[in-house]
């Protein structure tokens, strides 16, 4: 003590300057010093993070509780196998090479090397050497789809499906140019399998071959066949000694080459014919040499005939030869066999209706018939009762296919019988409405004239096709489904003329009617041309229907509806037009 207190009489800066120096540093450690607030692993203090560029290691681990940055490299943790996993790691093997990631309770493979796939601009291909399997794990060709457990239509599986388009193309290049090649394309619209050729600029060339899947008509040429086979060109029947070729030509031109009745016909004139008198309606007194059908009456085509050979017999005793499945059927002898006018003995009925087929719940046919040589008539089958001999009915609500048959007799003829049958097809798909190619006045011509003036009903396999158009207090677009047969559950679209495409209208027939549409006329076809439609807005018949749509005079008015609009003006206008104004089309509904 007394050390210290001479020290601090003798040297009192020095012991103030000592003193003040170690309070100094004693402060600034402690100040210095923040106490973790967790235990730190292995009972070591580690360093703390910090912005240096030294690299730092941390033995435990690191949980942020948000976002992380980083400007460089992120390298994942490195194992020969599968560690320990938690759902939402992620770690790079490096026994495969490959990345991992744990989700659902277990590691899923996210890739290896530098991916299989590669962009370029929009587009993206696969840079494997090897094939693509979709739904297999061996694929054995470049694509391979396993389309297992994908049910579609009838059982079908969905190997490949395209979204719905108006039309979809499978083609295959030319492999010396890379360009132009072959084409198989489905219509959606026309429900038209196609199959073509494009050339090497690729614009289209032709088209060698359609299939319609509405009639099952097939095309060799033609693209729109109306028989079961068309073909545009020749026909050659091989497989047998000789060879034939079907020509379409009048006069055959190689000894192989099948001919027409007609050429055979014009070929058989040298023979001696005596014809006896016969009573018809062409009358023949006898004559010799060659005479076709057109000589005993040449007004009535030759389906009117039937051609025999043989088993001829006289059996009422009139002196004229008649066929004994046919008896009572008069018979003159041609060149080529016995020629059997059905006309001249047996009651001619022709009976057609207003549709062959429908889709929906059900349908309204109108049956016309007329007759040639008949008295009364008798209708059985679809309908009954006694008929006049000529005339035109319209039946309601038919729910399943349905015969109707007219039964004709006549004094001294053999009664004529005529049936035609309206089929229910598979269920409808959609309804269209498209606009016609031209402009009219309000002298339609009424329902039918109206009906005629829609041009696409074959070309796009209509199975009710009408103009959409309300004529009465009958016939009126609201009562479509109830009059016509309209399937008032299906979807309604526009169809384009200009390109094929469609845009949905409404959901359904109440949908379009409730005051609104989905979008408008000119959006849908491209025609932006007013419509006349005689309707008010629910689809009711207006009072102004150019008396039916059959004047088209300053005398009368009708509505019309817009072209551009999506509210009630679309199919209803509050502003109507003289019916002498042609500058309005008509809009044309096709269910299929």
């Amino acid at each position: 003590m007394s050390f210290l207190k001479s020290t601090f009489k003798n040297y009192p800066y020095l012991v103030i300057f000592s003193l003040s120096l170690f309070l100094f540093f004693l402060v600034f450690n402690v100040f210095s010093w923040t106490l973790p607030t967790a235990n730190p692993p292995n009972n070591d203090l580690s360093p703390p993070l910090d912005t240096s560029s030294v690299e730092q290691t941390k033995s435990g681990n690191l949980i942020l509780e948000n976002n992380l940055t980083v400007g460089g490299i992120l390298r994942l943790g490195r194992f020969s196998s599968h560690p320990t996993g938690t759902n939402g790691a992620l770690y790079y093997n490096t026994t495969d090479n490959k990345f991992y990631g744990y989700s659902n309770n277990s590691w899923q493979e996210l890739g290896g090397g530098g991916g299989f796939w590669t962009l370029s601009n929009n587009n993206i291909y696969n840079t494997n050497s090897g094939n693509v399997g979709i739904g297999t794990t061996e694929p054995t060709a470049k694509l391979e789809i396993n389309a297992a457990g994908v049910s579609g239509p009838g059982g079908w599986l969905k190997g490949i499906h395209f979204t719905p388009k108006s039309h979809s193309a499978i083609t295959l290049k030319n492999p010396d140019t890379g360009k132009g090649g072959l084409l198989f394309g489905l219509h959606g619209i026309n429900q038209k399998f196609y199959f073509g050729h494009y050339n090497p600029d690729d614009s289209w060339d032709k088209y060698l071959m359609v299939i319609d899947a509405i009639n099952g008509n097939v095309g060799i040429g033609p693209t729109s066949p109306t028989e079961k086979l068309e073909v545009s060109g020749n026909i050659k029947l091989s497989g047998a000694t000789p060879t034939y070729r079907i020509t379409n030509v009048a006069s055959p031109i190689n000894d192989s080459d099948v001919a027409t009745k007609g050429y055979v016909d014009a070929q058989a004139g040298s023979s001696i014919v005596n014809i006896n008198s016969i009573t018809t309606q062409c009358t023949v007194t006898g004559g010799s040499g060659y005479f076709t059908i057109y000589d005993v009456c040449p007004e009535v085509p030759p389906e009117r005939y039937i051609w025999n050979q043989g088993n001829l017999s006289d059996t009422d005793g009139d002196g004229c030869l008649e066929s004994d499945s046919l008896p009572g059927f008069c018979l003159v002898r041609g060149p080529n066999g016995w020629i059997e006018p059905k006309y001249s003995q047996q009651v001619l009925v022709d009976l057609t209706s207003s549709i062959n087929s429908f889709c929906g719940n059900y349908a309204n046919p109108t049956l016309t018939w007329s007759t040639l040589g008949a008295s009364s008539c008798t209708a059985s089958g679809g309908w009954s009762g006694t008929k006049a001999t000529s005339g035109s009915e319209t039946i309601t609500n038919i729910t399943n296919t349905t015969t109707f048959t007219l039964t004709c007799t006549g004094s001294n003829r053999q009664p004529g019988i005529k049936s035609v049958t309206v089929k229910k097809t598979v269920s409808c798909s959609m309804i269209l409405i498209y606009m016609s190619s031209g402009d009219y006045n309000g002298a339609l011509g009424g329902r039918n004239g109206a009906d005629a003036k829609c041009d696409l009903g074959g070309a796009l396999g209509c199975q009710v096709h009408k103009a959409f158009l309300s004529v009465n207090n009958v016939d009126y677009i609201a009562n479509f489904p109830t009059r016509w047969g309209v399937n008032n559950r299906l979807p309604i679209y526009w169809y384009s003329k200009l390109d094929g495409n469609i845009t949905k209208l409404a959901n359904n027939w109440a949908d379009m009617l409730d005051g609104s549409i989905l979008q408008s006329q000119v959006v849908g076809t491209g025609e932006f041309l007013d419509a006349w439609t005689g309707s008010g807005p629910s689809g009711m018949v207006a009072a102004d229907t150019c008396a039916g749509w059959t004047d088209g005079t300053d005398n009368s008015t009708g509505v019309h509806g817009h072209g551009d609009t999506t509210n009630s003006s679309w199919i209803s206008c509050t502003v109507t037009d003289n019916c002498s104004w042609s500058g309005h089309r008509l809009r044309c509904l096709c269910q299929k």
